[in-house]
């Protein structure tokens, strides 16, 4: 991928500038990548290159256990325009396995990737596409994953586990999914629990990272256990080692990014729409009688030229694509104000407002704060019953420290790798081969386990 990327595509210029940027513009204005900055600022070698990584698995065929596990990575220094182009991302493993990968199998595959990570963080000498050579040391900074990948990848329980979040170590509740359930009379009706994770307002819960991982395996090792109020043994969600936090800059809790696609509008903003279109209508935020009139005005809606896909009807809201969600929450919310009552009406515009700063392409500290202010606010004060707040609504809590860590939300979104996925998908049992694909760099393995 080095080889094939002109000197002037490659920006390293934030390694070396002294101007002190408040902005958050790219990657390089996180606090993540302005540490490594200043951690090699005194080496003979400074300047390195960083991968942002996506790893996603996807059933090979409808109702089929066969399941195929990609593992592609961008180049974070490349120009916003070119870097997701699919000839400039790399292809570090293709894996198809009969079944599931398990935690276990997981750390296995990514135990090459990372030995051949380690020898690469060491300087090395590149040579550029226009001749040009540069000493550079090559670092995975970042981790964008939907949910179910993030549990295998960082060896920790299901997302709707006690300790199912992969930000923090908040510990979910049970709960009867049905808000007025009753207790069982017979033997032949089963009450089904969910797991929720309410927040009180200033409420923090301990962040994940590597210091905590080693603290507690540490104290575990020496007897040490913990329980919860019901004296259930647990670990905090840690389940055991995660190989990439091998690597020198990958936490286990800040290395893995908040994704808008699954978590935000095939997540929380889904979760809402569920309730406003399938809640009995004597709920107040039930909006189901309501549904043609907001589509007729859904359907007046003028959204912009760059719209891929504008919004179906409401009453398909759990078949909506992702985008077409993104559209409809950032432009389409408004449409809401006439139908919801104010305190839904109002909640929702939190999210809206919190997202539109996250996905801005330009954003100042004082936009951090508000993003931050108005997305605690969406969690710590959810309108809805406590029962709602299951893991997808929890998580937005976080965006704005991966904002803060890794900069705007758009440049990390597992939206960006959609495509390349799709075409290592198709090139399963199909008519053209991996190795057709123009990736920056060839998938190095493929197994059939």
């Amino acid at each position: 991928s080095v080889r094939s990327t002109h000197q002037n595509d490659l920006d390293l210029s934030p390694q070396t500038s002294t101007e002190s940027t408040t902005s958050l513009i790219d990657i390089h204005n996180g606090d993540v990548y302005k540490n490594i900055v200043h951690s090699l600022k005194n080496e003979n070698h400074k300047f390195f290159i960083s991968l942002t990584c996506n790893i996603d698995g996807a059933a090979v065929y409808i109702s089929s256990e066969q399941s195929m596990w990609t593992f592609i990575a961008c180049l974070n220094e490349l120009k916003r325009s070119i870097r997701f182009n699919i000839e400039k991302m790399i292809g570090t493993n293709f894996s198809i396995r009969r079944k599931k990968s398990s935690r276990l199998i997981m750390q296995q595959m990514l135990a090459p990737i990372v030995t051949r990570l380690k020898l690469l963080q060491k300087p090395c000498l590149y040579r550029l596409s226009n001749g040009f050579y540069q000493m550079l040391r090559l670092y995975l900074i970042g981790i964008s994953n939907d949910k179910p990948a993030n549990s295998i990848v960082q060896n920790q329980p299901e997302p709707n586990a006690l300790f199912g979040c992969a930000k923090c170590e908040i510990a979910g509740r049970t709960t009867p999914a049905k808000l007025h359930a009753t207790p069982n009379q017979s033997g032949k009706i089963t009450t089904v629990f969910i797991r929720i994770f309410p927040t009180e307002i200033g409420e923090q819960p301990e962040m994940r990272s590597n210091a905590r991982w080693f603290e507690i395996s540490h104290a575990v090792q020496h007897g040490i256990r913990f329980f919860t109020n019901d004296n259930r043994s647990h670990t905090y969600g840690y389940l055991g080692e995660c190989e990439l936090s091998e690597l020198t800059f990958v936490d286990r809790g800040t290395s893995f990014m908040s994704d808008t696609m699954h978590s935000i509008y095939h997540g929380s903003f889904k979760k809402l729409m569920q309730l406003w279109t399938e809640s009995p209508r004597k709920q107040p935020w039930s909006l189901s009688k309501l549904l043609p009139l907001i589509d007729c005005d859904l359907s007046k809606m003028l959204y912009p030229t760059t719209t891929a896909r504008a919004p179906r009807s409401l009453m398909k809201c759990l078949k909506l694509k992702a985008n077409e969600c993104r559209v409809l929450l950032l432009i389409g919310y408004p449409i809401f104000k006439n139908y919801l009552q104010d305190v839904y009406y109002q909640h929702l515009q939190k999210l809206a407002f919190g997202i539109s700063i996250g996905e801005s392409s330009n954003i100042s500290m004082t936009m951090l704060n508000e993003m931050n202010l108005l997305l605690t606010s969406f969690v710590d004060e959810f309108p809805y019953h406590e029962r709602y707040v299951v893991q997808t609504v929890h998580c937005v809590k976080h965006f704005a420290t991966t904002t803060k860590d890794f900069g705007p939300l758009s440049n990390y979104s597992t939206f960006n790798y959609e495509s390349v996925v799709g075409c290592l998908s198709s090139s399963v049992h199909g008519t053209k081969a991996v190795s057709a694909i123009p990736l920056g760099l060839k998938c190095e393995t493929r197994c059939n386990c």
